[in-house]
């Protein structure tokens, strides 16, 4: 990470599976990214729209099956929701951006965006709309699944149909550098076990 000037180094951490500075963006994230030599990032996707280059080492990203070498100076792209994985033989820093892409929302496809603006009510952020149900102060709610069964006294009708529905995937990975590689590869092997998989379920995920 000292690769980067400090400036950058001061920026807030990014919280996931690597080593990152993060810049926030309008609809847009920017890290200043390190992977140590040896990191392996399995096959995974996102829904944002990501491009990034590599400022010293080299990427070894694998994308529609097809593995491309991207080094010091090189962009690649990574389409929204495209399985992709990742490995670095050499010590490796990039700069990525995350392009949030606006989907069109449910009300707008199905034509009755306008029509619902004055029926619409928000919870506060970070808020579960379900609480406003259960307080009598909206005839529905619509929020991820396992957030809408956590509020006490209300039925969940079921997901979306079709397409309608958003589907958030949440993967797990171990960095090289991590300190307690065995502790966190028996806790991944326990979250694929089917006594954790029925917690999961009870609790609104979908384990695949």
């Amino acid at each position: 990470m000292a690769h980067f000037p400090k400036l950058l180094r001061d920026l807030p951490s990014f919280d996931g599976p690597f080593d990152a500075f993060k810049l926030e963006a309008k609809n847009c994230d920017v890290l200043f990214a390190s992977y140590p030599k040896g990191t392996v990032i399995p096959p995974h996707s996102h829904d944002t729209e990501n491009v990034g280059v590599i400022t010293q080492g080299e990427l070894i990203l694998t994308l529609d099956g097809r593995e491309t070498r991207y080094r010091a100076g090189e962009w690649y792209h990574v389409r929204a929701k495209a399985t992709h994985a990742a490995r670095f033989d050499v010590e490796t820093s990039e700069i990525e951006f995350w392009f949030h892409v606006r989907p069109r929302r449910v009300l707008e496809r199905l034509g009755i965006a306008e029509e619902m603006k004055a029926k619409t009510k928000f919870p506060p952020e970070g808020g579960f709309t379900a609480r406003l149900l259960a307080a009598g102060e909206t005839e529905m709610a619509v929020q991820q699944i396992g957030e809408l069964i956590s509020v006490p006294g209300v039925e969940l009708l079921g997901p979306l149909p079709g397409d309608l529905q958003s589907v958030t995937t949440f993967a797990a990975a171990i960095p090289s550098g991590a300190h307690q590689p065995d502790a966190a590869r028996a806790l991944i092997k326990y979250l694929q076990s089917p006594e954790a998989m029925a917690v999961m379920k009870g609790k609104g995920l979908d384990p695949i």
